[in-house]
C-alpha cells in the first residue's frame, strides 16, 4: 500500500500528522520482541505475555491503566501470572 506518496503529497497538515504520528506506532509495533524461551511456556502464558507487551504501546508504564488495558484484552490474565510465578523459572532452564 502506498498511503506514504498520497499521504506526503498532501497539502493538509492533518493528514501529515495522521501519517506521523502511524509511521510512530509502525515504529514501536516492530520494536516489540519475546524471548525465544517463551515458547516452553502454555498458550494461555503466552497469550498473556503478548497482550503485555503490547499494552506498552498504549502505556509505557505498569499504572491502573496499563492493567485495566491488560485485564480486559487478557482472560486468563491472574492464572497466567500466577503460572508465571510458580513456573517461570523453567522457561529459564535448558531445553
Amino acid at each position: 500500500m502506498r498511503t506514504d506518496v498520497i499521504i506526503s503529497g498532501s497539502h493538509n497538515d492533518n493528514w501529515r500528522k495522521i501519517h506521523e504520528e502511524l509511521e510512530k506506532l509502525r515504529a514501536r509495533i516492530l520494536d516489540v520482541s519475546f524471548n525465544w524461551r517463551l515458547i516452553k511456556a502454555p498458550t494461555f502464558v503466552i497469550d498473556y505475555v503478548i497482550v503485555h507487551e503490547l499494552a506498552h504501546l498504549l502505556e509505557p508504564n505498569h499504572t491502573v491503566r496499563f492493567w485495566g488495558i491488560v485485564r480486559t484484552r487478557a482472560t486468563g490474565m491472574e492464572w497466567a501470572r500466577a503460572w508465571l510465578r510458580e513456573h517461570g523459572q523453567l522457561l529459564e532452564d535448558l531445553i
